[in-house]
């Protein structure tokens, strides 16, 4: 019985980090796009670092939900 409940948390565990490495995917991606469009580098530098911050949070808060 315990070998099929560490069995569960190591699949939460991968799916978290799943989620996780999405965010950063989708984050890089989208200051890639900001590169492209913005042309001053501080407005990106501020976009990224916001983006960084939210990601963060996000992987805070699922931490503390598992």
């Amino acid at each position: 019985m315990a070998h099929q409940e560490m069995n569960v948390q190591v699949v939460v565990v991968a799916r978290s980090n799943l989620k996780v490495i999405a965010a950063r995917v989708a984050v890089t991606q989208s200051i890639a796009k900001m590169q492209h469009t913005v042309k001053n580098p501080i407005a990106v530098g501020t976009a990224a670092h916001k983006g960084l911050l939210t990601l963060i949070a996000t992987t805070t808060v699922n931490r503390q939900l598992h």
